[in-house]
This record gives C-alpha cells, sequence and structure tokens, in this order.
C-alpha cells in the first residue's frame, strides 16, 4: 500500500507520454468523428424540437379552427332551433287562424241555414194558414151571409193578417 502512496518520476512519465500519445491518436483518428456525431446528433434533436414546435403550432391552430367551427355550428344550431320554433308557432297560429275561420264559416252557414228552415217554417204555416182561411170562409159563405156580415168578416181578417 505504501507503494501507491509514493510518487515516482519515472511512472509519472510513462503516463504522460502515454497520455499524450493517446490525445494524438484520438485527436488525430478520434475527435472529428466524435464531433461530427455530437454535432449531427445535436441537429438531430434540434430539428425534432423544431418539428415538435411545428406540429403543436399546427394542432394549437387545428384546436383554435375547431373551436371557431365548434361556436359558428353552435350558433348556426341555436337559429336553425329558433327558425324551427318560429315556424311552429307560425303553423299552429296558421291553424289556429283556419279554425276559427272554418268554425265562424260553419256557424255562419248554421244560421243561415236555421234563418232559412225557419223561412221555410213560416212560409209552410201561412199557407196553411191561408188554407184554414179559404176553408172557414168557404162555410161561412155557404151559410149565406149577408153582404154586411161579409165585409165585417173580411175587415177583421184582413185587420188579423196585418
Amino acid at each position: 500500500m505504501d507503494s501507491l502512496l509514493q510518487v515516482n518520476p519515472g511512472t509519472i512519465i510513462w503516463t504522460m507520454i502515454n497520455f499524450g500519445i493517446f490525445a494524438f491518436i484520438v485527436g488525430k483518428f478520434g475527435w472529428k468523428p466524435i464531433i461530427a456525431a455530437l454535432s449531427e446528433r445535436e441537429k438531430g434533436i434540434n430539428d425534432a424540437m423544431n418539428r415538435a414546435e411545428e406540429a403543436n403550432a399546427s394542432a394549437q391552430k387545428t384546436l383554435s379552427e375547431i373551436d371557431a367551427r365548434i361556436r359558428t355550428s353552435e350558433t348556426e344550431a341555436k337559429r336553425i332551433i329558433d327558425d324551427a320554433r318560429q315556424q311552429a308557432q307560425g303553423l299552429v297560429q296558421a291553424a289556429t287562424e283556419a279554425a276559427d275561420k272554418v268554425k265562424s264559416q260553419k256557424v255562419a252557414e248554421a244560421v243561415s241555414e236555421i234563418e232559412r228552415e225557419k223561412e221555410s217554417a213560416m212560409q209552410s204555416i201561412r199557407q196553411e194558414v191561408a188554407q184554414l182561411v179559404i176553408h172557414s170562409t168557404e162555410k161561412i159563405l155557404r151559410k149565406q151571409l149577408g153582404a154586411d156580415q161579409q165585409k165585417e168578416l173580411l175587415n177583421t181578417y184582413l185587420n188579423d193578417l196585418n
């Protein structure tokens, strides 16, 4: 163990010569390829980082475009829903108005039909009354009423008709 701790000038010189030869060989044959490999590795890492940044920027742009499209789609969907609601309300209102119109028309038709039936009934009653009056008059005239009695009867009848 003592031999390791002792300084031996011969070993130091040979170690330095060996190190110099090693440094020369590495410098002459290995330094350029090592530097080239490190430079290429650094360039590859930089390219990969640039591509990753470009991909990230592209993804961010696509994401913002998709968000804009989603907002536009939501706005369009709301507009379509509002239009559909307005159209439905319009259809309901039109149907209600049409139903009211049909109802009013049917009521008017019913009223006019009732009036026609009423007029027809009144006409029928008038005809029957006229027939009864004619029959009654015939019966009375058969009894040979006097002229005064006939005039009185005719005046009464005319007053009743008014």
